[in-house]
């Protein structure tokens, strides 16, 4: 499948047009993402940047300030480096060039790509726990809530914890534009408060659904079917994760580059904690690459004895190559200090493989 198959036609705006304007219009499209031109190519635009940087004059303010310059990819840029791009730059899109035409290649643009790679793993393997707001709070709060824990989005819940839908950077973004409409109505009685106005006429209440057990390959064609770059996993009524195209990706990146990567035992890790072990792995495999085609590594993470709030971690790990097998085991406070003895003990292996086979190429 061509990248132009799954991209979208793109909006073209002029740099020196209005944040107020341009917010508008793809907000009312549903859109996400531009192109800017000025005379030629400046660069993609994301509507949620507004929402980030908190514009204090939209109306007087000039889209340019906000223009990404990232040059255009060609449909036939190799498939890996359309997913390194997107995933290490944390871009939400791409922008793509074809025949003189200007195209956005969204994250679920390129799920669509890469679904035959990663369809048959399990969504309780790479899912994150979902940070939740209550659909009864104020819009304020869930804008500072979306500000102090870095997500773009979240899991609303009633005051049982039972899932009603999710609410985003853009659902926000509608609110405030709600609310500048209001000042000019003021003398009506119209003016918006976010301080005392609930989230729940903004939440997107349609949003597709997982269950525990469920496969990538469904999650990712509820994504494209319902146009909505995340699903809620379900248990009962209740949400127990939250999957988005990114951790995806990111394991289509390594299933591309031959590597497997299997990790259990961390369904309900912090995604800080996960982004870190996925790191760590990354770097090593890497390493190990470049002298020794490293085809699997699988690793399972027990918790105990805990110690007020903290808890020891074990982990063992089989680390599967061309030239055999290998299998490794550490504990620590740390679960990142304990992925590291790990991956250093594989490595101390694999340096040893490494040199036995160089002895033996020199011969007696």
């Amino acid at each position: 499948m061509n990248p132009i198959d799954v991209a979208e036609k793109a909006v073209i705006f002029s740099s020196e047009e209005p944040v107020s304007k341009v917010e508008s219009a793809l907000l009312s499209k549903k859109l996400d993402s531009a192109i800017v031109i000025n005379g030629e190519y400046r660069g993609l635009l994301w509507v949620r940047d507004f929402g980030k940087k908190k514009v204090p004059e939209p109306e007087k303010t000039e889209i340019g300030k906000f223009v990404r310059p990232i040059k255009p990819f060609s449909p036939e840029t190799p498939l890996d480096d359309l997913l390194t791009a997107i995933v290490i730059n944390d871009w939400p899109a791409l922008p793509l060039r074809h025949d003189e035409e200007y195209y956005i290649l969204t994250k679920i643009g390129m799920l669509q790509l890469v679904k035959k790679e990663v369809g048959d793993k399990k969504v309780d393997e790479i899912m994150a726990v979902p940070f939740s707001v209550e659909v009864s709070e104020s819009i304020t709060t869930t804008q500072s809530i979306l500000r102090d824990t870095g997500v773009s989005r979240l899991v609303v819940v009633d005051r049982d914890g039972r899932f009603v839908g999710i609410i985003d950077i853009l659902d926000l973004l509608k609110a405030n534009i709600q609310k500048k409409r209001a000042k000019l109505g003021e003398r009506a009685g119209e003016s918006l408060d976010l301080d005392k106005v609930s989230i729940s006429g903004f939440v997107q209440k349609n949003v597709p659904t997982l269950k525990l057990g469920d496969n990538l390959k469904q999650a990712i064609e509820k994504m494209v079917k319902f146009k909505l770059p995340a699903c809620v996993v379900l248990e009962g009524e209740r949400p127990v994760g939250i999957l988005t195209p990114k951790p995806i990706l990111r394991l289509a990146i390594k299933k591309l580059a031959g590597v497997w990567v299997q990790l259990s035992g961390i369904q309900d890790l912090d995604p800080f904690l996960k982004a870190v072990l996925d790191e760590q792995i990354t770097h090593a495999v890497q390493k190990w690459s470049k002298f020794l085609p490293v085809q699997q590594l699988h690793a399972h993470f027990d918790r105990y004895e805990k110690e007020g709030k903290r808890q020891k971690w074990s982990i063992k790990a089989k680390l599967i190559t061309e030239k055999g097998i290998f299998y490794a085991d550490d504990h620590d406070w740390d679960i990142t200090k304990a992925m590291r003895w790990v991956l250093n003990k594989f490595e101390k292996e694999l340096l040893k493989l490494k040199g036995k086979e160089e002895l033996r190429g020199r011969g007696p």
